[in-house]
Order: C-alpha cells, then sequence, then structure tokens
C-alpha cells in the first residue's frame, strides 16, 4: 500500500530576477540582490577582472563582471539603463536661469567690457595692438579678424579694461551682435579716409539694441526688478566713436580746426563785401563793372587760395550734389556729418556721445580714447557681484588638440574656480583649469574676465550662457531637460512643415480633381515634359554636397549663415556635415559617399565652389603642307611639315588635329623645329616641322593644326552672397 502511495515531486524554485545596469557600484550590487556587500566582495572573488573594484563605491564599468557576480550568488539579472540617465520630464521644469539682480548696494565696481566694432578693415584689431602692445593683426588671415577675441587690457593708471574683438565682415554679423549683447561700452571705428559704410550702421544699431542691464530671469523677478530700479538701467549701451586713420590726412587735427574756422570767417567776409561791392555797382548802373566779380587782394587772398589747393590735394572740395554744409571740411568733420545722419549726437553738435580722432597705427591720440573709456565708464558706474554662482557669456568655443574641448567665456557675476559646474546650452562641464588671455594658467576669474575655459564633457555653442550647478547630477538633469524640449520644439515645426506641405498637394490635387470633373474626364494628361525629360530641371550632375569643418564654432556659424542665402536653381547645394575642428579621414570618407567635397573653414572665403568648366585661348594656327617620316631607329616617325598661319606655335602648349573640320587628335608635341633646330616657338608665317607624341597620327596636306593652353575660370552662379 506504500508503493501505491503517489510521490509529489517538489517544484525547483527559479533564481531570482534583479535589473542591473553598466556603470553601478557594488554598492548598488548588493542592494539590487539584497545581500550583505561582504557577501558581494566574496563572489566577486571568483569572478575574472573583478580585483579592480575593491570599495564599495566603486563602479563596475565592466557588464560581464556584474553579470558573473550574480550568477555567483545564485540570481539572474537584465540590463536597463542607468536611473541617472532617465529623466521624468512630467513634471516642472528642471532647467536653471540667472538670479535676480542684485541689490546694487552690495555690488562692487568692476573693469568695463567695452566692444571693438566697425566697417572690415578700419583698424579695430590695430588699435588693440597697440593697446596691448601686441601683433594679432598679423596672425589673421588678410589681415581681417576671423574670430571674436577677448583681451584684459592693464592701463597705465593701474586700471583694467576688458576688450572684445569683433569682425567687420559681413559675413560675421552673428558674432558682432554677440559681443554687443555682453558689453557695457561699445567703441564704434570709423575710418576717416572712408566714412560710414554697412558695417558701421549694422554695428551702431546693435549697439542701440543691447541693453546691458536686462538679463533674462522670471517674470515675478522681472516685475520685482522693475518695481526697485530706475529708468537708468534700461538705458542703452554708451557709445564712443573713434575716426580712426588720422595720419592719412596728412595734418595735425587741431591746426586743422582752427585753419578751417578761419577760411570759413574769411570767406563769409568776402561774400559780404562781395554784395556790398554788386549792389553799389547796381544802383549807380554801371553795368560793365556790375557784371565781374569782385577783386581780393592782399595777403589773406593768398592764403585761403592755398588753403584751397591743400585742401583739393586731399578731395575735399566741394563736389555736384555736396551739400555747401561740407565744403571745405577736412575728412574727420565729413565723418561726423555723415554718423550725425544716422542719429548719433556728438559732443560737438549737442550731444553726449565723445568723439575722439586717433591713429591706431602710430598711436596718436590713444591716451584720448582711454580717458573717454575711462570717463564715461565713471559715468556709467559699472559694478559687478563677485559672489555667488557664476554666470556668463560663452564668446567662442572650439576643440584644442592638446587640451581638449575649451572656450572663450566673459564672467558676468560670481567667481569662478576650479572644480565648479558650469552649464552652457546642452553641455555641461567640470573645470579642469583656466587660461587668460596671455594663455597662462589662473586660480579664479571675477567678473568682467576673459577666460579659457577647460573641461567640457560636449562643446558649447558661441552666445550660450553659463550657468553653475552644485553637482554632476542637476548638470545631467537640466542638460537633458533643455534636450528635451528642443525636440519638442522641433517636432512641433516640422509637423507643421509636414501639414503645410500637405495642405499644399491637396489644394494640388483639388484643383486637377475639379479640372478633370470640368472637363468629364478620369483622368487629366500630364502636360508639358517629365521632370527627368525637362532639360531645365537640374540633374545629379549639378548638385554639390559639401562637409564644413571650422577651427571655431563662430567661424562655421558665419559660413552657415552665408550658405543659407544661397538658393540658386543652377547648382543645388546640400551641407551633409558641419563641425569643429581639423578635416579628418572620416569627413573624407564620408563627403566620399555622397560624391561631396570637405571644406576646411578658418576664414570667410565666398569661392567655396570649385571650378568645373575649363574653356581654352587659341595661341596659333598652322595649316599642314605635307607629311614627312624620319628615321629613328627601326621606327618611323611622323612629322608635321607645317606653316604657320595665324598667332604663335608654343611647343608647351597643347595641340588639336583638324580634318575636314572635325576633330582628329589632340593632345602635346614632342618635338618642334625649325629647319635642322630644336625651337620652343614659331612665330607667322613661319615653317616647321611638328612631331607628336601619338606616334600613330599620320598627316595629310590640309589638315589644320591648332595651338591653344587651357585656362582655369570659376564656375558663375546667380548668387549674391551680400558681400
Amino acid at each position: 500500500e506504500l508503493s501505491k502511495i503517489p510521490h509529489k515531486i517538489q517544484q525547483k524554485q527559479s533564481a531570482a530576477i534583479i535589473s542591473v545596469w553598466k556603470n553601478m557600484t557594488v554598492q548598488d550590487l548588493a542592494a539590487a540582490m539584497g545581500r550583505d556587500i561582504d557577501q558581494v566582495f566574496e563572489a566577486m572573488l571568483y569572478v575574472e577582472n573583478a580585483d579592480a573594484y575593491d570599495s564599495p563605491t566603486s563602479q563596475i564599468n565592466q557588464l560581464g563582471v556584474i553579470v558573473e557576480t550574480v550568477k555567483r550568488c545564485g540570481m539572474r539579472c537584465v540590463t536597463i539603463a542607468s536611473p541617472d540617465s532617465i529623466h521624468d520630464f512630467s513634471s516642472d521644469s528642471k532647467d536653471v536661469t540667472r538670479r535676480p539682480p542684485p541689490d546694487r548696494k552690495m555690488m562692487v565696481k568692476c573693469p568695463p567690457v567695452v566692444t571693438i566694432m566697425g566697417h572690415v578693415d578700419h583698424g579695430k584689431t590695430t588699435l588693440l595692438d597697440s593697446l596691448r602692445h601686441s601683433h594679432i593683426v598679423e596672425t589673421e588671415y588678410g589681415g581681417i579678424t576671423q574670430h571674436i577675441g577677448a583681451f584684459s587690457v592693464k592701463l597705465e593708471t593701474g586700471e583694467s579694461v576688458t576688450f572684445l574683438d569683433t569682425p567687420g565682415h559681413a559675413a560675421f554679423s552673428a558674432m558682432r551682435a554677440r559681443g554687443a549683447t555682453v558689453t557695457d561700452i561699445v567703441v564704434l571705428i570709423v575710418a576717416a579716409d572712408d566714412g560710414v559704410k554697412e558695417q558701421t550702421i549694422e554695428s551702431l544699431h546693435l549697439a542701440r539694441e543691447a541693453q546691458g542691464a536686462i538679463l533674462p530671469f522670471s517674470l515675478l523677478d522681472l516685475i520685482l526688478y522693475i518695481s526697485t530700479h530706475t529708468e537708468d538701467s534700461f538705458l542703452p549701451v554708451p557709445i564712443i566713436v573713434a575716426i580712426n586713420k588720422i595720419d592719412k590726412v596728412g595734418v595735425d587735427l587741431k591746426e586743422q580746426r582752427k585753419r578751417v574756422r578761419e577760411e570759413k570767417k574769411e570767406l563769409k567776409e568776402i561774400e559780404v563785401k562781395k554784395r556790398k561791392d554788386e549792389r553799389k555797382a547796381k544802383k549807380n548802373q554801371q553795368k560793365s563793372v556790375a557784371g565781374e566779380p569782385e577783386r581780393v587782394t592782399g595777403k589773406p587772398k593768398k592764403r585761403i587760395k592755398e588753403d584751397m589747393v591743400t585742401v583739393t590735394n586731399v578731395g575735399l572740395t566741394k563736389k555736384p550734389g555736396e551739400n555747401k554744409s561740407t565744403k571745405g571740411l577736412r575728412l574727420t568733420e565729413r565723418c561726423k556729418r555723415m554718423l550725425l545722419g544716422q542719429g548719433l549726437d556728438l559732443e560737438e553738435f549737442g550731444g553726449d556721445v565723445q568723439c575722439i580722432p586717433i591713429s591706431a597705427l602710430e598711436g596718436k591720440n590713444l591716451d584720448l580714447l582711454i580717458d573717454a573709456i575711462l570717463t564715461q565708464a565713471e559715468i556709467s558706474d559699472i559694478r559687478c557681484d563677485p559672489k555667488g554662482p557664476v554666470e556668463g557669456v560663452i564668446i567662442e568655443s572650439c576643440t584644442d588638440p592638446g587640451r581638449g574641448k575649451l572656450c572663450t567665456a566673459i564672467i558676468q557675476r560670481g567667481t569662478l574656480y576650479k572644480g565648479t559646474i558650469l552649464v552652457a546650452g546642452e553641455a555641461w562641464a567640470k573645470v579642469r583649469s583656466m587660461f587668460n588671455d596671455q594663455g597662462l594658467p589662473i586660480l579664479d576669474a571675477p567678473p568682467a574676465t576673459p577666460v579659457e575655459i577647460v573641461g567640457w564633457r560636449e562643446l558649447p555653442s558661441a552666445g550660450d550662457e553659463i550657468l553653475e550647478v552644485p553637482s554632476e547630477k542637476k548638470a545631467h538633469e537640466v542638460v537633458a531637460w533643455r534636450r528635451h524640449v528642443h525636440l519638442q520644439e522641433k517636432g512641433d515645426q516640422d509637423l507643421s512643415a509636414i501639414q503645410e506641405k500637405m495642405e499644399e498637394h491637396l489644394r494640388v490635387y483639388k484643383a486637377e480633381l475639379e479640372e478633370r470633373r470640368r472637363l468629364r474626364v478620369r483622368r487629366l494628361r500630364r502636360r508639358g515634359l517629365r521632370p527627368k525629360e525637362n532639360p531645365s530641371f537640374p540633374d545629379d550632375n549639378s548638385r554639390l554636397a559639401i562637409v564644413i569643418k571650422g577651427d571655431v564654432d563662430g567661424s562655421v556659424e558665419a559660413i552657415l549663415d552665408v550658405l543659407d542665402t544661397y538658393h540658386s536653381p543652377l547648382c543645388h547645394l546640400d551641407i551633409i556635415h558641419y563641425g569643429i575642428g581639423a578635416v579628418s579621414m572620416k569627413d573624407i570618407e564620408f563627403a566620399e559617399a555622397f560624391q561631396g567635397q570637405s571644406l576646411g573653414v578658418q576664414l570667410c572665403d565666398s569661392a567655396l565652389f570649385p571650378s568645373f568648366t575649363f574653356p581654352y585661348s587659341l595661341l596659333g594656327e598652322a595649316d599642314v603642307l605635307q607629311e614627312f617620316l624620319v628615321s629613328e631607329g627601326r621606327k618611323k616617325i611622323p612629322v608635321a611639315g607645317s606653316r604657320c598661319t595665324k598667332g604663335v606655335l608654343k611647343k608647351s602648349a597643347n595641340f588639336r588635329v583638324l580634318r575636314g573640320g572635325n576633330i582628329l587628335h589632340e593632345g602635346s608635341l614632342s618635338s618642334m623645329r625649325h629647319l635642322k633646330n630644336e625651337v620652343d616657338a614659331i612665330k607667322k608665317d613661319t615653317e616647321c616641322g611638328l612631331c607628336f607624341q601619338d606616334i600613330s597620327l599620320r598627316f595629310q596636306p590640309g589638315d589644320t593644326i591648332i595651338c591653344f593652353q587651357i585656362v582655369k575660370q570659376p564656375q558663375k552662379i546667380d548668387w549674391d552672397p551680400g558681400f
């Protein structure tokens, strides 16, 4: 009976399944398994490559070690994403913003941030060279600034001024706007011999629009700030005008002003005397005398005549259509009138804008410009808050082969130290090292200090705000939140573009449907040629794919802004990739995959397109009179006995043989002889023997030989980049 009792087989207990992730610590692994940490270390003794993790806080970066340790403990595991990388975006914003402005009583004085702006080649970088006693302009391609630079200049008075040098080229509009928004004072450079130009006007508008005291923060803080601050906080950035290149005028400025006033006074006296004499002559009815101009004798006339000759030599006499008020004025006076026409109220005309004539090349009147800057800084009472979390703006960013990703920034609030966690845009950094504008390491960076920051995990974009966060975890949350918001905005933009495209297609379809119903046909025939049959439709050969790499973010940004204006149907332009750094083999392979080209951009070059066409320039023409066979060893070499009928035949050029109007051969010569002498050229009406490199070519009397050279010309397209 006992044998008939069924035996109950106990079910085997399955191993517990836990969740693990890469880079988890030993302590996290013990908590996930529910085991003591000593038991985990004991299991890791039998796991290969696990001896490196000997601390509870050690991160296990090898997933195989984690899996084997779990198996040793009698469990199974599944791999999941790290909990730190999973962010809950359903709650409120996790972004960080600037702090509300502090009480002005708690702020201290700081060096002013001065931006040098103006038209290209008006002497902005030369002015900074004179102030810093450096030679930056020699390192820039073509003497034109390609990047925005930040420098701290120690003056002879012991005070410091931070200067920003912005490019003047039309392609660098974003750089100029970036410099205007972080500045306390704008120095507008105008060349005396060139006057007010396009980028001068643009810089003037940017300076007027820049509101230095208004910073973005929450609405409640903004209302509180407006209620507790005066209207002076909302004034635009003050402007100082520096009229450069006065050394080209060739006269002393004070003497110039004095002589202009004397000339105007004496000319006025002459005009008054002339009118009196004319009225007197008319009254006495002396018609013969009334029509003659009054002759002025004496020394004043001679001096005025000499002065007017001097004015003529520098091109300042009155021109047709020029206002009478500018007659006889010097170049600096002309620039002032042009600035006045742009709404800039100079001190000489009753305004409050200082105007200093200088020569940056010779260092003339630079002390007056520095005094004007310090005076304006004293009037503006520039102050800052050196305490609390760091706030600033990125001026430029790049990748250095030796130091990695770095950026040039201006600290606006707080003091930056080594080890500080920063967030800028969608990038974050733990400050590894800092350098000043001379490349020397520094320990701290107070407000109004230009500094190079090393330690970025991702390269930030120029113009991004720098904000300090308390920890790396917070930095990850902020960056993830900003990326999430950016993707949402991009998705909304793409959705609206798709909807517009669908609506456009629907309108076209409804129009065709109505036309079919009106014509009572089931199918509407296609009108015109198909796209591939249309000769005006661009084919694959009229498409250029490019990869753009630049030395800094600002240069790439300028090139992309210029290429955004390209809309020519002659050649479609596809930007398949762009980035910062040197052109690598990966970039070249990427471009070859799209049959494109890689462009390393370190300057603004409008000639981005390669040459496609190679027209030739005709040099000469000859007629074949007879063919000769010349023996060279066992070979018979054909030689064309010819006479030059047009131009000149050059041995180094290219030749084309025509027979009956058709091209028989095209190539180069191996020999050109006149009589028995080897020559390099044959003139008109001279007989010669021509031997081609292709010895299989045979000649006949009446053949025509054309001599030409290839001229490489850039392909032209109907695109005006705006400069």
